[in-house]
């Protein structure tokens, strides 16, 4: 949601900026270059920090091994499993009743 403000109030400033400028106006070029800058910038975010294609997801699948470590969730109260990536070190915490990982926990 607030990704989608910024584009949109980045998109007015490139406009209103890159409007004067084609004007002949140079006091609100500093506004098509910051509307820009943060315009890229969220942009090459999306790209760069983009979650995990399937392909990758199920390549990464190999190696994770129970710890045999359970425990109840305070936040949500659903019991947890911890997996861990012998080659990455990464832990994983998957609900025992569905199924699901929850890899966002730290």
């Amino acid at each position: 949601m607030l990704r989608n403000v910024l584009l949109a109030v980045c998109l007015v400033l490139v406009a209103i900026g890159g409007g004067a400028w084609l004007a002949g106006s140079t006091a609100l070029v500093p506004l098509f270059a910051w509307g820009s800058l943060v315009l890229v910038a969220l942009l090459f975010e999306r790209w760069r920090y983009r979650p995990e294609t399937s392909v990758e997801a199920r390549a990464d699948e190999q190696g994770w091994q129970a710890t045999g470590e359970r425990f109840i969730d305070p936040d949500s109260g659903r019991l947890l499993q911890v997996y861990f990536h012998a080659k990455t070190g990464e832990r994983r915490y998957q609900d025992v009743a569905s199924g699901a990982t929850d890899s966002d926990r730290p």
